[in-house]
């Protein structure tokens, strides 16, 4: 069994004690983990103070990306996918870019909900997204996605299949 003398108890530990350190020579921490939890826990509770303002500085700072996130999740859009080939496809959602990630991933493994989109063999890239709609709500653009789909299903290019349930 390796072992390593610890620098602040001074005692030989396996190295299994030790975390892993990629700065140093040996790969391991130079001190056990024992005497490793015994110095985080006194240096927090000596500067708790500074670790409080610290963490308010934080909260504080990213108190408006997180307000813009919710404002932005608040946006709801009706999209449009056009293909190449001249059809084109109608959704909804609150989260464009993430809509569009799980379009892709499902058009690159072939699992596409959508039969007629599965069918075609359409790729991660073979489309281009337009909003044709920003509304309010949900429901707004549940109505919305509804009307665009009622005046273009039966359309030989709407992959859309059936009507979205308001």
């Amino acid at each position: 069994m390796l072992t390593k003398n610890c620098h602040k108890c001074l005692t030989p530990q396996p190295i299994e004690m030790y975390w892993k350190d990629r700065a140093s020579k040996d790969g391991l921490f130079s001190v056990c983990k024992t005497c490793g939890r015994e110095n985080n826990a006194t240096k927090y509770h000596r500067d708790i103070d500074k670790e409080r303002e610290r963490n308010a500085a934080w909260h504080k700072a990213n108190k408006l990306h997180r307000a813009s996130k919710r404002a932005a999740l608040q946006r709801w859009v009706v999209y449009r996918l056009d293909f190449p080939d001249g059809r084109f496809y109608f959704g909804s959602t609150n989260d464009l870019p993430r809509r569009v990630s799980v379009h892709k991933t499902l058009m690159r493994k072939g699992t596409h909900r959508n039969p007629l989109i599965r069918r075609e063999g359409y790729g991660p890239d073979s489309f281009v997204v337009q909003v044709v709609a920003d509304v309010d709500s949900k429901q707004q653009a549940r109505n919305g996605e509804a009307r665009f789909i009622d005046d273009h299903i039966g359309h030989p290019l709407c992959l859309n299949f059936f009507r979205v349930p308001c």
